[in-house]
């Protein structure tokens, strides 16, 4: 009888010990679903006041600057004012963090003259998240849009990474061009705005997720992100 109890509590310790390996890796993944569950099923009741036809996009602008994503800045750091607004990391190009699934965008002036910026939402739509990610992250807003095309609704995710300060929380509705943060460093870089546009079927995917850390090609990256830029043009203007 107690050789028998004593087999059983170390088939018992080597199974805890097995799934404690385990909880380090998944620790993340788990507590990021808990969350967006949360996040989710706090959106679905919050939601239910609204129409969807009242939260649908009349049309996107760009992140930075003025609506076409241009006009001048003035420098929080140095007072001088700049002209204008680039892409300085280009979508889907293959660089030292593998694919790049968005845009980086910065001001023309020196590296660090665009600190502070206003960021703001690309079109109407749904505070999805909105908190600190920490190093090399930092803040990071997710907002989900929804818009017509010919045949449907469709929905599009805009994420904005590394902002220094962020003035929207998760289940606000905001509007096209509202002031959403500024522009920051994530604590690991110069000064810039990371933006990407990520399709509807990246709604359940983590806010920091990464495709080049998951093995993901170009060709997965294509599938599931929207050119930032090449979207916006698209969508300009639409008439619901």
């Amino acid at each position: 009888m107690i050789v028998r109890v004593l087999f059983s509590l170390l088939t018992l310790g080597l199974f805890l010990a097995c799934c404690q390996s385990h909880e380090t890796s998944d620790k993340k993944e788990t507590a990021y679903i808990f969350y967006l569950d949360s996040v989710l099923n706090s959106q679905a009741n919050y939601l239910r006041k609204y129409s969807i036809d009242s939260l649908l996009c009349d049309g996107f602008d760009y992140p930075v600057g003025n609506p076409d994503g241009k006009g001048p800045y003035n420098s929080l750091l140095d007072g001088k004012k700049y002209d204008s607004w680039q892409v300085t990391v280009p979508f889907a190009i293959n660089y030292s963090l593998g694919i790049h699934p968005g845009e980086d965008w910065g001001g023309t002036g020196p590296s660090d003259s665009d600190l502070g910026q206003p960021v703001y939402s690309i079109a109407k739509g749904v505070v999805m998240d909105a908190r600190d990610y920490y190093s090399p992250w930092g803040n990071i807003v997710t907002i989900r849009h929804l818009y017509k095309t010919s045949s449907k609704i469709d929905t599009v995710l805009s994420v904005y990474i590394h902002l220094k300060d962020v003035f929207v929380k998760i289940n606000d509705v905001v509007n096209r061009r509202d002031t959403i943060g500024t522009i920051g460093d994530g604590g690991a870089y110069r000064p810039h705005l990371h933006f990407e546009i990520r399709k509807g079927v990246m709604h359940d995917f983590m806010t920091d997720f990464w495709p080049s850390s998951y093995d993901k090609d170009k060709k997965w990256v294509l599938q599931h992100y929207e050119s930032p830029s090449k979207f916006i043009k698209k969508h300009r203007e639409i008439f619901n």
